[in-house]
């Protein structure tokens, strides 16, 4: 070492090398002085991950993800190896699939519904059953409306009904205003009236 570097690390200025592992199997790594060798009181660790793995045991769907050096867990999940859907019984609509690792299930239900059908001729009410388990279903669904009306010569609610049910729905439309007057000879409020309801 030289006068000058044994001089500049006894008053602590040190000259630290690239960081390098502090051992084999050890993801901690160090630094030291290129000049006296002193290793720095600072450390990293660098872990090196593996490819995600199952546990050892048969029947169990947990991940993990070691590093490939030190064998330090850096992750864990639990990832099912789910089959195909299936129905259970021939009259029902639960449909289930299985691990085939573990015992887990997931369960849902899946009806095979038929159209819609009007409930009768002249109503808007439709129904649907399923094809497996008879659950039925209902719902409104207008066909068709008819153009908007006024309600009345004189109102500026408009109306729309249902060509198959008759059902009316109404809106309130846009007035139609009349020119700005002043309210009286003395008053500078002024007033305008909508020409169909006033």
């Amino acid at each position: 070492m030289s006068f000058l570097g044994d001089m500049a690390c006894k008053t602590g200025i040190h000259s630290w090398s690239e960081w390098q592992y502090e051992k084999v199997g050890s993801c901690t790594k160090i630094r030291k002085c290129t000049r006296c060798s002193k290793v720095n009181s600072q450390t990293d660790t660098v872990h090196i991950p593996a490819d995600w793995k199952y546990a050892s045991e048969a029947n169990d769907c947990t991940k993990t993800r070691q590093c490939s050096r030190c064998s330090t867990i850096l992750e864990t999940k639990v990832e099912h190896l789910l089959g195909e859907w299936h129905y259970q019984e021939e009259h029902s609509c639960q449909n289930i699939r299985q691990c085939s690792r573990c015992p887990y299930i997931e369960e849902r239900i899946l009806h095979s519904w038929n159209p819609w059908e009007y409930v009768a001729t002249s109503r808007c009410e439709q129904r649907r059953t399923c094809q497996r388990c008879s659950e039925a279903e209902q719902r409104t669904e207008h066909e068709k409306w008819t153009d908007w009306a006024y309600v009345s010569p004189d109102s500026c609610e408009q109306e729309s009904k249902c060509l198959r049910c008759n059902d009316a729905k109404t809106r309130q439309a846009d007035h139609i205003w009349d020119k700005w007057e002043y309210e009286g000879p003395k008053t500078c409020d002024q007033i305008r009236f909508c020409v169909r309801c006033h």
